[in-house]
């Protein structure tokens, strides 16, 4: 699938824009805040129903929704702030309740005060000796429970013993299985990295990583031939590598599903050369000079136009 015709109307920040493609490859120059990211919003709208950030249910509003979304908070807040004034507590009837309610609340506060200190006179001496014979209590019993906890452990320390030779002599013969797949692992990895990479040309993927254990963790970690030719980690290699090596694993996927989709590179101003792909490419680049959005298509179309 290929884009011929792209128009733009009240989307977003652009009330009106005519492009053509021609299903050919083109790259869209704007200096910053002229509107590249909301033709790749709108492209990426209509390929899949879903903005660059990836949220579903997108709904694009137009201009005038969003002034007669602001007109609408803007009412709202008023209403709530309106209703915030009240008249004072002091002249309301309820103040004349509040005062009755707090006078008894003193009252009762007084009584509870006399007849705390009466308890505290007559009760005091008894509940100083009932802390002393609770306190005897306590220790005997604490003495009682560390003699039986110690014959529990002495019966629990003999079946644990009796289990641990037992439980060896399993693990022996665990450990000589787990090796063998180990083994057996080790030899399908190999087999599985080898089929997947021989499908690209300089990226690779790193499906297992080995542990300090000897053990493999699964994983889907992406190589990037860097200068020289050595491979560095996806997110070590620079923008134009990593722009580079994501074209090629797109071109890849869709040569094996035999569909391909129209690809969108932002920031392409970053990219010395992008690599050829079998899909259409639209590349959007930083260009201080182009005040307003300008389309350039490919050197073979415009031949062929």
């Amino acid at each position: 699938m290929k884009l011929l015709y792209l128009k733009l109307n009240n989307f977003q920040g652009i009330r009106h824009l005519d492009m053509a493609f021609h299903g050919a490859n083109a790259h869209i120059y704007g200096d910053n805040a002229t509107g590249k990211t909301t033709v790749l919003n709108a492209l990426t709208w209509l390929l899949f129903d879903k903005p660059i950030t990836g949220a579903k249910g997108f709904t694009p509003k137009t201009m005038d929704a969003l002034n007669a979304d602001i007109a609408a908070s803007n009412a709202a807040f008023a209403e709530a702030q309106a209703s915030l004034i009240s008249p004072k507590f002091e002249d309301s009837p309820e103040h004349e309740d509040y005062s009755r309610a707090m006078e008894e609340i003193g009252r009762c506060r007084e009584t509870r005060i006399v007849g705390a200190l009466a308890q505290e006179v007559l009760v005091a001496p008894y509940d100083a000796e009932i802390q002393t014979i609770n306190g005897s209590i306590n220790t005997l019993q604490d003495e009682i429970g560390k003699i039986r906890l110690a014959e529990t452990q002495k019966t629990r320390i003999a079946e644990l013993e009796a289990q641990e030779v037992k439980l060896a002599e399993e693990y022996e013969a665990l450990e000589r299985g787990v090796m063998l797949c180990e083994d057996f692992i080790r030899a399908k990895v190999r087999m599985l990295d080898e089929r997947i990479n021989s499908r690209f040309e300089t990226v690779r993927f790193r499906l297992f990583k080995e542990q300090i254990n000897g053990g493999l963790a699964e994983g889907c970690e992406v190589l990037v031939a860097a200068d020289g030719g050595a491979l560095v980690p996806y997110r070590d290699a620079n923008n134009a590598a990593r722009i580079n090596a994501g074209l090629e694993i797109i071109d890849t996927l869709g040569a094996a599903f035999g569909q391909y989709m129209p690809v969108c590179v932002d920031n392409a101003e970053s990219v010395t050369r992008l690599r050829p792909i079998n899909a259409q490419l639209l590349a959007m680049v930083v260009s201080e000079k182009d005040k307003a959005l300008r389309l350039e298509l490919d050197d073979a179309m415009k031949e062929a136009m």
